[in-house]
């Protein structure tokens, strides 16, 4: 049995986390043998908290494998303009808590609005980088578009930077180079091409966090080693590229050159790992099926 997303946010508002750590021990007790997602707001719970460090355990034995963060930006004033009550201490906070637990934190971004600066642009990649979340290159690449009503909207107003129509809204941005920047990134985030090369990050990083949680054999640290390098490669790539870009837009790159230059790279992305990453992929499965067998037949020898 497979919960492709459970959503605790109203849960733990309403009646606390002590609620969901009944639900893990249900889940348990029961023997589902599930495995589920879910959406926890940053900064509800803290690596420092030992009754938080405990409770994520409890909810990785249950099955939690993946908890999406929306993690929006690592600068101050980006938070503050979308309204966020946590700052960027507490999204590393939150990260380390679920790395330390071995649940994979799918982390989303929203880096570029129409008041970004590149060289806040510039600091978010460099904190995705420095903390090995810019392996997972389409989160770095959504634009915000502002919901009616919010703080960002009222300002887009305010400022005469958004004009409303019956049916859609115009923006205008600050910075004539990050508009070139959003135009090129919306292009390939919505390009399925990216999501069919980058979704071997996701599946590999998935089973590294399963084959730990189920304890890694002396045999298969070469294995686990092998993972780790492509990962760090893919991250420090990501990073180079989307620097290089910046920097063309800056020396006023043509916009064709630039999508020219995106094709170009997925393409020695794709030609240069993927079939790497299916290998390795394809290892691990292995090797966590030789653990379990090994658990299963320890469990019986017991009985």
């Amino acid at each position: 049995m497979i919960f492709k997303d459970l959503s605790f946010d109203d849960r733990i508002y309403m009646y606390g986390k002590k609620s969901i750590g009944d639900l893990a021990e249900q889940i348990i007790k029961n023997n589902f043998g599930i495995k589920y997602d879910v959406n926890f707001r940053i900064g509800t719970f803290s690596s420092k908290n030992t009754e938080d460090v405990l409770l994520f355990r409890l909810l990785r034995k249950s099955g939690l494998v993946r908890i999406l963060l929306g993690v929006e930006s690592f600068v101050e004033s980006d938070l503050h303009l979308y309204a966020k009550t946590y700052r960027p201490i507490d999204i590393i906070d939150t990260i380390e808590l679920c790395r330390q637990n071995l649940i994979y934190p799918i982390c989303s971004f929203i880096f570029l609005n129409p008041y970004t600066k590149l060289t806040d642009l510039k600091y978010n990649l460099s904190e995705c980088h420095r903390l090995h979340l810019l392996d997972f290159l389409p989160a770095s690449l959504n634009v915000l578009r502002p919901e009616k009503g919010s703080l960002l909207y009222q300002k887009l107003l305010k400022d005469n930077f958004l004009v409303e129509y019956a049916d859609d809204i115009e923006i205008f941005w600050v910075d004539k180079r990050i508009k070139a920047l959003v135009d090129l990134f919306q292009n390939f985030y919505y390009h399925k091409k990216i999501w069919r090369i980058y979704i071997w990050v996701s599946i590999l990083h998935e089973l590294i966090y399963e084959l730990k949680f189920l304890n890694v054999r002396p045999d298969a640290d070469s294995l686990l080693k092998r993972a780790d390098d492509i990962l760090i490669k893919i991250n420090d790539k990501n990073y180079d590229f989307l620097l290089t870009i910046i920097r063309e837009v800056t020396s006023g790159k043509e916009t064709q050159q630039l999508f020219f230059m995106f094709e170009v790279f997925l393409e020695n992305i794709a030609n240069s790992y993927v079939s790497e990453f299916k290998m390795i992929c394809r290892d691990i499965r292995k090797e966590i099926e030789i653990i379990k067998k090994i658990i299963k037949y320890n469990d019986n020898g017991i009985k």
